[in-house]
């Protein structure tokens, strides 16, 4: 059980330490170029990579939290709840972004960026702060 707990911890680690690369390279898109033509079909083709990687620390946080017989502290909450909000947070940019692409309106693409922008920078925060806190 132990070496799983550790497997399992390291790997969710990882998993984590990845969403928040993943997420400061949203940042640097969204921040360094304005063109909305250009930003687009790379917003796209990072979408499905986010929610794998997303998926794969859920996954790896339930085989660690399987391992400690599911029990519940106030960190193991916390993270739950972070995932949470930043799945949804990521579902409503997504859905954000599909009515986006289609449209030439600036500024319904300047409340995506908006909106995205603050989005995963809360993922961020999230995720640096959930690490230092948990270490």
């Amino acid at each position: 059980m132990d070496e799983m707990l550790s497997m399992s911890t390291s790997l969710h680690v990882m998993f984590a330490l990845a969403v928040l690369l993943v997420a400061i390279g949203h940042v640097a898109m969204l921040l360094a170029k304005q063109e909305f033509k250009w930003l687009s079909p790379k917003i796209h083709w990072w979408i499905p990579a986010y929610y794998f990687l997303l998926s794969g620390m859920l996954f790896t946080g339930l085989i660690g939290w399987t391992a400690l017989g599911f029990h519940v502290t106030h960190w193991i909450g916390m993270m739950l709840v972070a995932w949470m909000m930043m799945l949804g947070g990521s579902i409503m940019a997504y859905k954000r972004f599909k009515r986006t692409k289609t449209s030439r309106d600036s500024q319904l693409q300047e409340a995506f960026k908006s909106f995205a922008l603050k989005k995963y920078l809360f993922d961020c925060f999230v995720v640096i702060g959930l690490y230092l806190g948990a270490t």
